[in-house]
C-alpha cells in the first residue's frame, strides 16, 4: 500500500477511519446491550461508560474524514486536534473508574483524573506547536509525568479486597502498555512527522479499538466474573 500524499488525509486514511467508525458502533451496542443486561450496578455502570466512550470515538472519526477538526502546521501536515478532544472527554473519566475500582481514596483516584487530563491537554498542547524544540521538551515533561502515572496505578490503586487484585493489576499493566502505544504513535506521527497522516490515523484507530473496544469488553466480562464470584462466597 502506497501511502501517496505524506502531509494529507486521502482516501486511504478516510478507509481506516471508517473502519474505526464501523469497530466502535458495533461495540458500542454491544456495551449498551450488556449494561441493559447485567445485574450488577458496577458491571451496568462499566459497560454504559464504555459504550459511550464508543460512541464518542466514532463521532470523532466520522467528523475527521470529513476534515472536521484539523488544521494545517507550517510544514504543510495536516494536523487533526480533535482527537485529543475526545481523548480529553472520555480517557480521564475510564482512569477514574480503575482508580475507584481499585479503592484508592478520594485523593489518589483525583490525582489520577487530573494527572491523566493534563496529560492529554499537555500533548494537544504540544502537537498544535509549531516549535519543535520546545515541543519535545513538553514531550519529555509529559513521559515523567506517565511515570509518576503508572507508579499510582501500580503501588498506589491496590485494592483491600483480594478478589479485585488480579484485575486491577491486569489493567493496570495493560493501561501502562497502552500509554507506551501512544506515546510512540505521537512521536512519530506529530512529533517526528516520520510517518504519513493517513498512516497516523491507522494507528490511533487501531489503539483505540484496542483500548476502548478489546480491553473494555475484556474487563468488562472479568468484572462480571468477579462480582458473581463474590456472590457464591457471601451465599
Amino acid at each position: 500500500m502506497v501511502f501517496r500524499q505524506h502531509n494529507n488525509l486521502t482516501e486511504v486514511g478516510d478507509h481506516f477511519l471508517w473502519g474505526g467508525i464501523a469497530t466502535m458502533a458495533c461495540f458500542s451496542l454491544i456495551f449498551f446491550l450488556q449494561s441493559a443486561r447485567a445485574t450488577h450496578a458496577l458491571v451496568r455502570g462499566y459497560a454504559l461508560k464504555h459504550a459511550i466512550a464508543c460512541v464518542i470515538a466514532a463521532l470523532s472519526y466520522f467528523l475527521m474524514s470529513h476534515q472536521v477538526g484539523m488544521f494545517r502546521k507550517d510544514t504543510g501536515r495536516a494536523w487533526f486536534y480533535l482527537r485529543y478532544l475526545e481523548y480529553a472527554i472520555t480517557t480521564p473519566l475510564l482512569m477514574y473508574d480503575f482508580a475507584n475500582l481499585s479503592q484508592a481514596g478520594t485523593f489518589t483516584s483525583g490525582l489520577v483524573l487530573l494527572l491523566t487530563e493534563g496529560i492529554v491537554l499537555a500533548t494537544f498542547y504540544a502537537g498544535s506547536l509549531q516549535d519543535r524544540t520546545f515541543m519535545w521538551r513538553i514531550f519529555a515533561g509529559i513521559c515523567f509525568a506517565g511515570v509518576f502515572l503508572a507508579y499510582l496505578i501500580l503501588v498506589e490503586c491496590r485494592p483491600a479486597n483480594k478478589a479485585w487484585t488480579g484485575l486491577t493489576n491486569a489493567k493496570g499493566v495493560l493501561f501502562i502498555a497502552m500509554f507506551i502505544v501512544y506515546a510512540l504513535g505521537w512521536g512519530l506521527s506529530e512529533g517526528g512527522q516520520l510517518i504519513p497522516v493517513d498512516f497516523t490515523h491507522l494507528w490511533f484507530v487501531i489503539a483505540d479499538n484496542i483500548a476502548r473496544c478489546f480491553l473494555g469488553a475484556l474487563f468488562i466480562w472479568i468484572t462480571h466474573n468477579v462480582m458473581q464470584e463474590i456472590d457464591t462466597k457471601g451465599k
